[in-house]
């Protein structure tokens, strides 16, 4: 609230000090706001004639009225601005807790809201793996970051959610039959490290892999998985074309 209060305070005296050129009609703003209200964080709104997405512009206003902000002594406040948009404000973290688990636990973060504590929540990337091996895509995608990053000795690395949960479905789309057994899981911190156990059969071959996957987390999802294999030529060759 003292974030979005700052950043009200610092556009208003902003525009009284020097008006915009350009005076957006109602329904362009009405249609922005909606998109805004309905979208969250995730939203594209209208910006200079054009769609953009809204981090992007958010970020790009705190950068323009942080002098401003000063003035008012609000820069602090301000900088909140930046935590909302990581985890997307109140709806973001009730839409993670209920990936996380259910009404349950958005029930937990609520009243932890309400308290003033830290709400109980659960390891992401424990989480992460119960959705893996349960072949839950759109429970692990809501479990990742979207600037995520996978890295592996096979794979090479890459960013983005919708890449490192194309790495999971591609174990289960590409063989006859995929399965992981988790052996141990450790986490401290901001990371976690499991040991897990891959069996897949493919056109004939057969995979039985032990590897490690290195977890980061961020705002309660994951947001880096780097994977170490026992024998990275067995399992390269396993996923070889023909």
């Amino acid at each position: 609230v003292a974030a979005l209060a700052a950043l009200v305070r610092a556009v208003a005296l902003a525009a009284a000090d020097e008006p915009p050129a350009q005076h957006l009609p109602g329904e362009a703003l009405d249609w922005s706001s909606f998109r805004a209200a309905r979208d969250g964080t995730a939203a594209a709104i209208l910006d200079g004639g054009a769609l953009r997405p809204l981090p992007v512009v958010a970020r790009e206003t705190v950068t323009r009225l942080r002098p401003v902000a000063r003035e008012l002594g609000d820069e602090d406040a301000l900088d909140g601005i930046e935590r909302i948009l990581e985890q997307g404000g109140g709806a973001g973290r009730q839409r993670r807790a209920y990936a996380l688990g259910g009404f349950d636990e958005v029930l937990a973060t609520l009243v932890a809201d309400t308290a003033g504590a830290p709400a109980p929540l659960q390891r992401a990337s424990r989480l992460w793996l119960d959705a893996r091996s349960e072949r839950d895509l759109e429970r692990l995608a809501a479990l990742t970051a979207r600037d995520a990053v996978w890295v592996s000795p096979v794979d090479g690395a890459t960013s983005g959610r919708d890449a490192v949960v194309g790495h999971v479905e591609a174990g289960f789309r590409e063989t006859d039959a995929f399965a992981t057994e988790l052996l141990d899981f450790e986490a401290r911190g901001n990371r976690a490290v499991a040991r897990i156990r891959n069996v897949a059969t493919r056109d004939g071959d057969e995979l039985d892999s032990l590897q490690a996957l290195v977890f980061e987390e961020a705002g309660g999802l994951v947001s880096s998985v780097r994977v170490v294999v026992d024998d990275p030529e067995a399992v390269e060759a396993f996923w070889e074309d023909g």
